[in-house]
């Protein structure tokens, strides 16, 4: 009984915690032994396959996918998240069965992010077990779980987005040197690598962190320098993306993604199981009394806390029908083609509640 006791108390447990937890979320797949395809799996299996195949046959084309996609040589990995695709077709080819090989980035995804979500809570204050504990609500509602149910390629940005939202925590908690290049130029190029999207997300979920530390700096000069540095590495890391989409876009007629309406993929509250369109009561009571704590506690609220719960109402407030997005849809169309879906913006909501 001590020496369990001894081991809850180590750094450990709540590893092998959040590993447990996505071995469990897993079970239903391994009791069915099936594969489920989504509603992207056909275009990310196809795009997996292409890059496997490269592999395999030793048949390289960075451009063309003369594989999948019925060997159609349409532009697709180029610009959507290269590096990613050719290592989900390396671990294809381990495998050897899209079974094999969703069980394991299933796995993957679920440990990713709740050990992200876990460091992000502590970097911010968090004790070690309620840590654990908003790791565990993390990985089990909003977009996480959409990669194994969907292959929602959002889900992987979900996974790596706590640890940029970690970047944003160390700026306002530290003033004497509030940006660390590398670590932030590193999971930025990480991102882009994998989501673009997620990357934007990413870059609007840090601004409101860098402004606050760049008011209360010690050294505000150098933490600009610092922050270009940051995207300068970050320039070179990624630019088989963005140099591929400035000649696809400069010398091609791209398709874009498809429309969607806006105004019909906003987040909306329900008494379900959380799913991608839907705020659950459990977590929106977990908003509220963090909401209501803040305003009860407003004197010993520190400057970290007032700045995330701010945002995460901001966002909250954004991805919902509260934003007026039929009407930005008819001024901007290209939003319905970009963004697609509001509701994906709770992918910044999420973490920006559950780290405090």
């Amino acid at each position: 009984m001590r020496q369990l006791n001894i081991w809850l108390r180590s750094r450990w447990a709540p590893v092998a915690g959040i590993a447990i937890m996505s071995f469990i979320m897993i079970v239903p797949q391994l009791l069915t032994g099936s594969v489920i395809v989504g509603s992207d799996g056909i275009f990310h299996f196809n795009r997996i396959y292409d890059t496997a195949k490269q592999i395999s046959t030793g048949y390289w084309s960075y451009w063309q996918t003369n594989f999948g996609f019925q060997q159609s040589g349409r532009v697709v990995n180029a610009v959507y998240g290269p590096y990613s695709a050719y290592l989900m077709g390396a671990l294809l080819v381990v495998f050897r069965s899209w079974y094999h090989f969703q069980l394991f980035t299933t796995f993957a995804v679920y440990l990713i992010g709740g050990y992200g979500m876990y460091r992000l809570a502590r970097s911010a204050g968090a004790r070690m077990w309620p840590a654990f504990a908003t790791a565990i609500i993390f990985m089990n509602i909003g977009w996480l779980p959409r990669w194994g149910l969907n292959q929602n390629m959002t889900a992987l940005g979900a996974a790596l987005l706590p640890y940029a939202l970690a970047c944003g925590v160390h700026m306002v908690r530290h003033r004497e040197q509030p940006v660390q290049p590398v670590r932030l130029a590193l999971i930025m190029s990480i991102l882009i690598e994998t989501h673009v999207l997620s990357t934007i997300f990413a870059v609007l979920a840090l601004i409101p962190f860098w402004i606050v530390a760049w008011v209360r700096a010690n050294h505000r000069l150098r933490m600009v320098g610092r922050t270009a540095a940051a995207v300068g590495i970050t320039l070179v890391l990624t630019a088989n993306v963005w140099g591929a989409m400035l000649l696809m876009f400069s010398t091609n007629r791209i398709a874009y993604p498809a429309a969607f309406s806006l105004a019909q993929n906003v987040l909306q509250i329900g008494v379900g199981r959380g799913s991608r369109n839907e705020l659950a009561l459990f977590p929106l009571a977990i908003i509220a009394g963090q909401v209501v704590l803040l305003l009860l506690q407003r004197r010993r609220t520190s400057r970290l806390n007032w700045c995330v719960t701010a945002m995460g109402v901001a966002i909250l407030l954004a991805a919902s029908r509260v934003m007026p997005w039929a009407l930005i849809g008819r001024l901007v169309p290209k939003m319905s083609q970009m963004l697609q879906f509001p509701v994906r913006m709770s992918t910044m909501r999420f973490h920006s509640f559950y780290a405090v």
